[in-house]
């Protein structure tokens, strides 16, 4: 997550930040990237960016939609929320499908005369633009919401480990909740 702590100047510009209340902000971020890249190596930048804003902020983001081929940009891509209602059934349980319009939206441009005569940002080199609007219609940081979340791939390897030694669903749980407590030991933060 140091993408988003206090040296966000050295990857990139604030170009707009709207800062509602709370949870609630939209912020356009104008950042670098290479231009000869291949629109794989652009994705996998894309999707670092989104896996470290959303243990930033403890979020999940799906594909909502992706641009491929764009005669004016390189590459667009759409994250929504996972709560939003894209990829859900109706009759799905309630908590997940919240409509909700939380979204990120990654454009990068092309850098020729053209697109430099409307956009001087491209002269330095800030060929990225991420808009995020992070507006969720469901609190955020509430336990049911952190619920159902993914997990993330430590936690993912650790339980891999546990089964490949042998260990059931349930005794790798319980052996994981007692590292944790473990963990804690001393710390004076379990009592």
């Amino acid at each position: 997550s140091d993408l988003f702590s206090s040296d966000l100047e050295k990857c990139g510009l604030i170009d707009n930040l709207e800062f509602k209340r709370g949870e609630i902000f939209s912020v356009k971020l104008r950042l670098k990237a290479e231009s000869n890249k291949t629109q794989e190596q652009q994705g996998c930048f894309i999707e670092k960016f989104v896996e470290a804003f959303s243990n930033f902020t403890k979020t999940s983001w799906i594909v909502r939609k992706t641009f491929p081929s764009l005669k004016r940009l390189m590459f667009r891509k759409i994250y929504t929320c996972h709560h939003s209602s894209f990829n859900k059934k109706s009759v799905m349980c309630k908590t997940r499908g919240q409509d909700c319009k939380a979204k990120i939206d990654f454009v990068i441009k092309k850098i020729n005369k053209d697109t430099i005569r409307n956009d001087k940002l491209l002269l330095d080199g800030y060929n990225v633009i991420v808009s995020i609007v992070f507006e969720h219609s469901h609190r955020v940081y509430v336990a049911e919401a952190l619920s159902l979340l993914k997990c993330s791939k430590e936690t993912e390897d650790i339980f891999k480990k546990y089964f490949d030694s042998g260990m059931t669903p349930c005794a790798a749980k319980n052996n994981n909740e007692l590292n944790i407590l473990d963990s804690f030991e001393g710390t004076g933060v379990n009592g």
